[in-house]
Parts: C-alpha cells; structure tokens; sequence
C-alpha cells in the first residue's frame, strides 16, 4: 500500500480534521522511529496513518477499537503486517507489548497527541513546541489526570525513541505539520 492510498482510505473513514492531522502526525513519528531502528518506513508510516481508522466508527466504545480498524482493513486486502499493529495499540486491551512496531505504535499515538495539545497552547504553532514546553505541560501541577495518565505511558515507551521528544518534535516539524487547526481538539486527551 502507498501512503496516498492509506490517506484516501483513511479520508473515507475519518471526517474530524483533529482526528486525522493526529494521525497524519502519528505517522511521520512513526516513520523518524523507523529509520532510527532501522525498520521499514514506508510500512511503519502507513501503520500511523491508519493506526485511528475506526475511531469515528467505534463511538468511543474503546473495547471495539483497534479490533474495528483490523477489520476495515483486512476487509480493503490489507496485510497483517500493517492491520496486526493497528489491532493490537489498544493497550488497555492487549497489554504489554514486546516487538518494536507495537512499542512505537504505542508510543508515537500517545506523545503525537501531547504534542499537537502543547502546539495548540502555542496557538497552532508545532515549530514553537520544545522538549522544555513538553516538560513543562507535563508537570503534575499543571496538567489533568488525563496527561498524567499519557505521560506515563509515554515515558515507558520512549526508551523507543531514545531520546525525550526529540525525536518526534523534529519528525513533526519536517511534516508541514507546522500549524495546527486552533479549533481541532487533540483526540488523545479524550480517550481515557
């Protein structure tokens, strides 16, 4: 599958312009974890964008998520080697993960809606978003129960990235993904 074509895929099913720049952003950490792991980038990038497929369809019944995008995607000839991924990044239902696509599956979901939340209290701006204003979003006194829950998240997955945020930052900002629509609200802040 090319990325144009897990685009429009992704277009049929997914209508919130949050929802799907979360997952465009998803899939460029996706990708900059790729190359530093030396995996396949095309395969990982296209697994990001298409990690989100049945959200709008699952009405927030997070049991049937991940289980419902393997489905739409088999059901369009996908192979297992991007729809088993997508499947299994619901941790709250298949737990620990071991093989470095889940890790990084896991763990650019996550930190990919922090960033886009810390972008939009930089008004939009991605490219004003530092490690320093992660951190600082992410100190207990001045975030909710919902970031502390992905911060902890986050910092056992980042072992993946080698490096606090680094890494996804700058895949971010080399994605055009500059300026984020000031009306989109980050999808991950609603999930737990």
């Amino acid at each position: 599958m090319k990325r144009e074509d897990a685009i429009l895929l992704l277009k049929e099913h997914v209508k919130n312009e949050g929802l799907f720049i979360h997952c465009i952003a998803t899939a460029a950490i996706m990708r900059a974890a790729a190359a530093r792991l030396g995996e396949d980038e095309d395969r990982w990038e296209i697994i990001g964008i298409l990690h989100d497929i049945d959200f709008e369809e699952i009405g927030g019944d997070m049991s049937l998520h991940g289980d419902a995008g393997y489905e739409i995607l088999t059901s369009h000839g996908i192979d297992e080697d991007i729809a088993g991924p997508v499947k299994r990044h619901n941790y709250e239902k298949y737990g620990d993960f071991d093989t470095p696509v889940d890790l990084a599956l896991t763990a650019a979901d996550n930190i990919s809606g922090l960033i886009t939340a810390c972008a939009l209290v930089k008004g939009g701006d991605v490219s004003a978003v530092t490690g320093k204003t992660i951190k600082k979003n992410t100190e207990p006194r001045s975030v909710t129960k919902i970031f502390r829950s992905l911060t902890a998240i986050n910092q056992m997955c980042l072992s993946v990235f080698m490096g606090p945020y680094f890494l996804p930052l700058t895949a971010l900002k080399s994605q055009r993904l500059s300026t984020m629509p000031t009306t989109a609200t980050p999808v991950s802040t609603t999930r737990l």
